[in-house]
């Protein structure tokens, strides 16, 4: 509830929406982690932090999706009807594309240090290779929305419990995706970073990342020892057997 006020007071300018999911993301993911912190300072500080590229990412989707809605609006303009046959469903498969990279790019941003394009590039991935995540955080907004159109008074608690529940999801595919890059792999923007000449909030968020990133990478670390350990003992066996 209070997540929920939060998100809607710092939504007040519509273009800030983006900013709000990310600093709500950013509390709730920390929380799914058993990471203990506050969650009005915990909010504000992350946004903040990323207001500027969370205002970005929101007008070009504005952008993008107003140009969808105009597009097929006035779809019977084209008066090819095999351009038109066409043009029609490709544009639903762009919004759709859209709407998921939608969900996927403010967790991301909430919990890694990313430029624009890499953001872009990082959501359209994660939401098209894990699909049932996607598709069960689709229905899951769906069912919400059904339950606001039905019970108005549900929307004041709306995007404090999409971002609750799906937050456990997106934590879930960040670790799964995470030790598939081995340090060397990184790109540079999850690289040990300088935080002389950064504001104090903005260097907290940026070492708690590095911070989940590192154990990351722990877990990694060992889940290849046990492999390992695993493929030495099974040889060990196969040569007694001989």
């Amino acid at each position: 509830m209070i997540i929920s006020l939060l998100w809607f007071v710092f939504s007040l300018p519509i273009v800030t929406a983006g900013a709000s999911t990310t600093a709500a993301y950013y509390v709730f993911t920390k929380r799914a982690a058993n990471r203990d912190g506050y969650l009005w300072r915990d909010f504000w500080t992350s946004y903040k932090s990323n207001l500027w590229m969370s205002v970005r990412v929101f007008a070009l989707f504005f952008a993008v999706s107003l140009l969808l809605v105009m597009n097929i609006m006035n779809i019977g303009l084209i008066e090819n009807d095999t351009l038109r046959t066409i043009i029609f469903p490709a544009q639903f498969i762009i919004a759709i594309e859209l709407l998921f990279m939608n969900f996927y790019i403010y967790p991301l941003l909430s919990r890694f240090e990313m430029k624009f394009f890499q953001l872009l590039r990082a959501s359209f991935m994660m939401a098209n290779r894990h699909l049932l995540t996607t598709v069960t955080v689709t229905l899951l907004f769906a069912g919400l929305a059904y339950l606001t159109y039905t019970y108005v008074i549900v929307i004041l608690i709306f995007p404090g419990l999409f971002i609750f529940l799906t937050s456990f999801f997106f934590l879930k595919i960040f670790k799964k995706y995470r030790p598939e890059l081995v340090p060397e792999e990184l790109p540079d923007d999850f690289k040990p970073f300088n935080t002389e000449n950064i504001s104090e909030e903005r260097a907290q968020v940026l070492l708690d990342k590095q911070e989940e990133l590192t154990a990351m990478e722990a877990t990694a670390k060992a889940q290849a020892e046990a492999i390992e350990t695993a493929e030495t003992l099974r040889r060990q066996r196969e040569e007694q057997e001989q």
